[in-house]
């Protein structure tokens, strides 16, 4: 039995490639743009509104539909990029003004 057979490529696969193209682009042109679109990302990944894999794993909490790999992505987005976030976080209230 093979694991890719009748698999279809569905929309959310295409807009979940889609979101991954222009997070990498934000990599290279703003590293903050990045951090925040690579996050909406990988949260809307968490919630299967999109899909970045053909083979996705996915239990249900409530209403949601969780995928558990982006769980695993989500913690390592922010193990490596933790200086960033912190950075980023500290710009906040610099934004509002105090």
């Amino acid at each position: 039995m093979n694991l890719f057979m009748n698999i279809e490529l569905d929309g959310a696969l295409y807009i979940g490639i889609g979101w991954l193209s222009v997070a990498s682009f934000f990599y290279f042109v703003d590293k903050r743009i990045y951090l925040f679109a690579f996050g909406a990302t990988l949260l809307a990944g968490l919630f299967s509104l999109i899909d970045i894999y053909y083979v996705s794993l996915k239990f249900q909490i409530g209403f949601f539909l969780v995928n558990p790999i982006f769980i695993l992505l989500i913690f390592g987005f922010i193990f490596l990029n933790w200086d960033g976030i912190k950075t980023l976080l500290a710009e906040v209230p610099k934004l509002r003004g105090k």
